[in-house]
């Protein structure tokens, strides 16, 4: 039985140390001070705008249909 006994009291022990280290994380946790936030530095828009589709322009040659590309 004093086996028995001993391990019951190292796993009190055991028990005790961990909910004492949780408590005292959580005080910790609880009680700091919470960061400033610092704003951000605005960004400077693109210099150039969006990206267009090209047109087809009427001087240009016409394309050979993608379906004889490869032939």
């Amino acid at each position: 039985m004093s086996s028995t006994d001993r391990a019951f009291n190292q796993v009190k022990a055991i028990l005790g140390k961990l909910d004492r280290s949780i408590d005292e994380a959580r005080r910790r946790r609880l009680n700091e001070e919470q960061p400033q936030v610092v704003p951000s530095t605005p960004v400077e828009p693109p210099r150039f705008g969006r990206a267009q589709p090209l047109r087809d322009k009427p001087d240009r040659p016409q394309r050979a249909s993608p379906l004889h590309r490869w032939q």
